[in-house]
């Protein structure tokens, strides 16, 4: 039998290899550096050791050591712990299996193994889980039985009994049942019952639980996300391998650490210094790299950016310079299109250029119908409109409308151009005049007209008022202007 276990085992170190003997066999050839092997192509066979193997030797070949039989690490001899009846530990060395201790113990007591104990072996009397040798009139008893206290009866305890106690009653045996006049402890199912009651024996369809006979309830195996040889919590094994993340013998572990990694209950791997396990797989450490990126952006390691780092714009997750006109933009914002009158600065983005080309457009106004206009006449008092800007020329005139008669909305809609964006963005004035006629006319509001590089760009400004010169009242409601980019 020894020399067929050695056969055995020889097997296993030369799986690769097969099992036939032949003398002849080819040997492997070393994957890598990491492992040792006896064998190369030519040149003196490598000696498998701790500088060459993480796992263990066996026949000058270095294997990975978390086998029951093949068991061990940095580079020592592997060890056969299934010999014993031990198992491969996680550090790769043998866990010597563990006896449970029972003796003289009562039910429920720690078995030294994470279990507990289900026969009685106690000599004296059971309190509880604790043995007492029963000769004391406190915990008075013999044969694992519930511990009396005599003492409350005034009574002493003799050969485990309790002296001047006749009968056994609720008052002297609250916790358990009376069996005659001995008080048991009332869990077993042969004497089962609890407040000094006698004794019942429980039928084979019952248990003896909480001091009473109840009906057996069947265990129902359960197996559900452990390994293949796990206990299945009714004293028998799981067949199927339900683990999620790796088995490392029958114990199921999470696969997600660098120690125990592996997935879909495969065997736990160990990875090696410069991996890290990822999905349940040993891989290459990887640093993810975000600087100059975009939010949203590949790491380089399979995952994406959440912080924006990009000094330019950011087009699709893409960072550009922000620089040109159709890509504009800085410190990661969305990039713009400028409109063909911006350009793109790299302090501020889309600006308006100063040498845009644009047409001013009067559109329409707005006077007050509570003013008396035209007072020299009896037929019409409405007024005569005509806007003008006195400051803003064109060909040496400055910029005027037509008149509009007898009209409190007058509508232009003149286009007065071009201009370039430096000579709009200014202040200007703007004069509101009855006009009566070439030499006499009235100007009813006089005030000033700021027009800015923003408001070019939006396309419209409206002045909502511009005060008499003469008496200091408003007449106009609104007049409405635009901008038109050539």
């Amino acid at each position: 039998m020894t020399m067929l276990r050695s056969y055995l085992l020889m097997c296993l170190a030369f799986a690769a290899i097969g099992c036939a003997g032949s003398v002849d066999a080819e040997a492997p050839s070393p994957p890598n550096d990491d492992v040792g092997y006896a064998v190369a192509d030519a040149g003196p066979p490598r000696t498998c050791n701790a500088i060459n193997c993480n796992g263990c030797c066996q026949a000058n070949t270095c294997l990975p050591g978390n086998s029951d039989y093949l068991c061990g690490s940095g580079g020592g001899t592997c060890q056969d712990c299934a010999a014993s009846g031990g198992g491969c530990g996680p550090d790769g060395t043998c866990a010597a299996p563990c006896a449970a201790d029972c003796a003289g113990k009562c039910p429920g007591a720690a078995d030294g193994c994470g279990g507990v104990c289900s026969a009685n072996d106690c000599p004296g009397c059971c309190d509880g889980e604790v043995c007492h040798d029963g000769a004391a009139a406190s915990a008075c008893g013999l044969g694992g039985a519930f511990c009396q206290d005599c003492t409350a009866a005034n009574g002493s305890c003799a050969a485990g009994r309790c002296e001047n106690t006749t009968t056994c009653t609720a008052q002297s045996c609250p916790n358990g049942c009376c069996d005659g006049d001995v008080c048991r402890s009332g869990t077993s199912n042969a004497q089962c019952g609890s407040g000094g009651q006698a004794c019942a024996a429980c039928g084979s369809d019952q248990v003896c639980k909480n001091n009473s006979c109840q009906a057996k309830v069947q265990c129902q195996p359960s197996c559900a996300g452990k390994c293949a040889g796990a206990s299945d919590g009714c004293g028998g094994i799981c067949t199927a391998n339900d683990c999620k993340g790796c088995c490392h013998g029958s114990s199921c572990y999470s696969g997600a650490t660098a120690f125990n990694c592996g997935s879909a209950g495969g065997i736990c791997q160990r990875c090696s210094s410069d991996e890290a396990c990822s999905s349940g797989v040993c891989t290459k450490k990887c640093t993810p790299s975000c600087g100059g990126k975009c939010a949203g952006a590949a790491d380089g390691c399979g995952g994406v950016c959440t912080a924006n780092s990009c000094n330019g714009c950011c087009q699709n997750k893409v960072c550009l310079a922000g620089t040109s006109a159709s890509s504009c933009g800085k410190s990661g914002t969305s990039c713009q299109a400028c409109d063909a009158f911006e350009y793109c600065s790299s302090s501020s983005g889309c600006t308006v250029s100063a040498l845009a080309k644009w047409d001013l457009v009067i559109k329409s106004a707005s006077l007050s119908t509570s003013k008396s206009w035209d007072d020299y006449t009896s037929t019409s008092r409405l007024p005569d409109v005509r806007i003008r800007f006195p400051n803003l020329t064109l060909s040496g005139a400055a910029v005027e409308t037509v008149t509009k008669w007898n009209d409190y909305a007058p509508e232009w809609n003149s286009s007065f151009g071009p201009f370039y964006t430096y000579q709009l963005d200014k202040a200007h004035i703007v004069e509101i005049i009855d006009y009566d006629s070439a030499t006499s006319s009235d100007v009813v509001g006089r005030c000033t007209l700021t027009i800015t590089k923003s408001t070019l760009s939006l396309g419209s400004q409206t002045l909502y008022s511009c005060k008499n010169p003469d008496d200091g009242k408003d007449y106009l409601l609104w007049l409405k202007l635009g901008f038109n980019a050539r």
